[in-house]
């Protein structure tokens, strides 16, 4: 852990601009509120890939995990393909998901977010091996259905989206915190 200091810039009075290496990863379901906290986080000094952005700089999504994500998931992330697909289409990029995390990690303190990301983490889970964070957002799916930029592209679907992203959030931090169900 870093060093306390007293300074309003820093949240918590933590310093996280220590050389000890971290991953951020922004998990929620789209209109959750991850570009929130991604915003927040860049603004606490962690590379979350806003300099491989042009015109998405306001939702601080780093490109190369937004593309990955797209080829790994290959459909559209309102009608999200099952588990079992996502992951075994996931087993033809893990060389590019090793490529892309040694290339991030050479910013001690980086991280990423892509709404998709509750769908495809498991496949990036085994390759997490500097101390890595799962951040994860739930918001209630009625207000995940009203939000204006997910009903325009899925309609009613919106609250079955945000229970089906909860679940898989729900399954990838039982897997990174190596829980079993029957341990609840």
């Amino acid at each position: 852990m870093g060093e306390i200091k007293n300074d309003a810039n820093l949240l918590s009075g933590i310093d996280w601009t220590n050389n000890d290496p971290k991953t951020y990863i922004v998990l929620g379901c789209p209109g959750s509120g991850t570009s929130l906290i991604s915003n927040a986080l860049t603004k606490m000094g962690i590379n979350m890939g806003t300099s491989n952005m042009s015109t998405n700089i306001w939702r601080h999504e780093d490109m190369g995990f937004v593309k990955l994500n797209g080829k790994i998931i290959n459909g559209h992330w309102g009608y999200p393909p099952p588990h079992d697909t996502i992951m075994e289409s996931a087993k033809n990029f893990t060389g590019e998901i090793e490529d892309l995390l040694k290339l991030r990690r050479q910013d001690h303190l980086f991280g990423w977010k892509d709404p998709r990301q509750p769908l495809t983490i498991e496949a990036y889970l085994p390759y997490l091996d500097d101390d890595a964070y799962l951040i994860c957002i739930f918001r209630k799916p009625e207000y995940v259905l009203n939000s204006k930029k997910i009903s325009n592209q899925i309609g009613n679907r919106g609250g079955d989206m945000a229970k089906e992203y909860a679940r898989r959030t729900i399954r990838a931090i039982m897997k990174f915190m190596d829980i079993k169900l029957e341990e609840l």
